[in-house]
This record gives C-alpha cells, structure tokens and sequence, in this order.
C-alpha cells in the first residue's frame, strides 16, 4: 500500500519554530501576514460590495473588471502590448495559490523543479504535490554556479528561433 500523500510531505519548519517562541518577543517573519491593519478606504469598499450583493463566487479566473485593470497596468507601466485580459492573466486568493496553480499546469510527474535552500518550505510541498522533484540549490557566499554548489550542470535545450 502507497504512502498517503499527507505523509510523504514533512512538517513545516517555521510552524515548529513559531511554536518555540509563540511567547516570546520576537517579530514573526515567517507568515506572510501584515503587520499593519486593513486600510479604513479597503474596509468600507469590502462593506459597500456585501451590501450591494457582491457575495457570490466569481468567475474563477477573477473579476473581469480587475484582470481588465491589470491587463491595462501590464500594458502602460510594463510595456506589454498583448495582453489578453480573458486568457492572460488569472487572479489567485494568494500567492501560493497561484504558485500551486502554476506547478500543477507546467508540472510533469517527475520533472525536477530547482528551489533554492534554505526557502519556504511550502514550496517544496507545493513541488511534491504537482508530482515534481524537488532540487535544492544552497545560497551560499560561495555559490555562484551550479557547479560550485556541488550540483551537476544542466542546460536547457536552446530554443530555435
């Protein structure tokens, strides 16, 4: 019988380590959650969108208006000319939504995904997940290469023109 998934994944580091030091006085890095509160104007804007019904779900690529706005903000501010708001751009609830949207579509069962070490640990998760290996690359002062790192070199195909 095969491992259940849930085993083969290791436990979180940072979780044991906030456990350590819940009570002590440091300054969680670790999360991701703001320190600073919801902006008054974001609070109010959320209100008056329950009140006039805008409580369902949404189409799930997002809201048409806003992949409408970050087309716009990806053509004027980045110098994109097509970008196609309806098959382009894909609004997540988080960025490790999207993360693990993205290893599940450009992901094959094994396919070796690079991490570099040390890093969230949810990315190494999210890799298994998506049937990737993951390959830690160290950061180190003295890595500058694959190579000098201990790990062999690959390169990918070149792309024809």
């Amino acid at each position: 019988m095969a491992m259940p998934l849930t085993d083969r994944i290791p436990r979180s580091g940072i979780r044991s380590l906030l456990e350590q030091y819940a009570t002590a006085d440091v300054v969680d890095l670790a999360s991701g959650d703001p320190a600073a509160a919801t902006p008054q104007h974001v609070i109010h804007a959320a209100h008056r969108a329950a009140a006039e019904g805008q409580t369902h779900y949404t189409d799930v690529r997002g809201l048409a208006a806003v992949r409408a706005a970050v087309a716009q903000k990806l053509r004027t501010e980045n110098g994109l000319s097509d970008v196609d708001p309806d098959r382009q751009v894909v609004l997540t609830a988080g960025a490790m939504n999207g993360l693990a949207a993205t290893l599940r579509a450009i992901t094959a069962p094994g396919d070796e995904v690079i991490l570099l070490d040390p890093s969230f640990p949810n990315y190494r998760a999210h890799v298994l997940l998506a049937g990737g290996v993951p390959v830690p690359v160290p950061l180190q002062a003295s890595c500058r290469t694959r190579t000098s790192c201990g790990r062999p070199s690959h390169r990918a195909p070149a792309h024809s023109s």
